[in-house]
């Protein structure tokens, strides 16, 4: 299939209008060829670019963007001058995958056991999460996404409404204590965001940014598969890895 094609399956799976307007989600580079397989990474990395290549796959697609921002100019290794190379085309749905449903706030309320759950604008989800306590809950939350460590906020508080938003949203905290909510889920908090859910007194968790996400590529692989009708082989990059690691 074309790369038109593929973005159009793409948006009728994670619809670009629900993307934030400062993202910059879709085609980002277009190799012009036709496109039999693609491999879905939540990163484009040469890793991914090297899998892909391996695997005869003529285009990536990614939660996170390889272009964001303006850029003035670009050298190797950079990823997508390594996919301009290999005749590689790009694709990204960030937060209108974050958003959409079944995307990857769905995903991690299934993961975590979030019952009764709602959309929460811009891209959240707010449900029921019963805890006794936070350290309860953070342990849930550890155990649930396979983690070796993990950080929160402890304020003490029996939590039994959670707020739920993969990657980094610290700066929605406030916003989660005014919709009632005991605790947020989140996958990373700076510290002066950290600060003020002591204050406020909303318990937060910080599961890292890799492991709230990457959970759901595939399911985004498997619904870009589905949404295709067989044209276009979808394939996951299996050995993607939290570029952080904890010791």
């Amino acid at each position: 299939m074309k790369t038109s094609e593929l973005n159009e399956i793409i948006n009728k799976t994670a619809p670009y209008e629900l993307a934030a307007e400062w993202d910059n989600c879709g085609l980002l580079l277009d190799c012009g060829l036709e496109i039999n397989s693609a491999l879905f990474a939540l990163d484009a990395t040469n890793e991914a670019l090297a899998e892909a290549e391996r695997l005869g796959c003529g285009a990536l697609v990614t939660h996170h963007p390889a272009i964001f921002g303006a850029v003035k100019a670009l050298s190797a290794p950079d990823p997508v001058v390594t996919a301009a190379m290999k005749h590689i085309s790009l694709f990204a749905a960030h937060t209108c995958w974050d958003s959409a449903s079944g995307g990857v706030n769905d995903v991690l309320c299934e993961r975590l056991g979030v019952e009764d759950k709602e959309f929460w604008p811009p891209f959240g989800r707010i449900g029921s999460l019963k805890s006794e306590n936070p350290a309860a809950l953070a342990e849930k939350v550890k155990k649930a996404l396979g983690l070796k460590r993990i950080s929160y906020v402890d304020c003490q508080n029996r939590i039994e409404r959670v707020a739920v938003v993969g990657g980094a949203a610290g700066d929605l905290i406030a916003a989660a204590k005014w919709c009632g909510c005991d605790a947020f889920i989140t996958g990373e908090l700076k510290h002066h965001e950290a600060l003020l859910a002591k204050q406020i007194g909303i318990s937060a968790i910080a599961a890292g940014h890799f492991a709230t996400e990457a959970i759901s590529m595939r399911a985004f692989c498997e619904s870009v598969q589905r949404e295709s009708g067989g044209a276009l082989k979808c394939l996951l990059f299996e050995d993607e890895r939290d570029p952080l690691t904890c010791a």
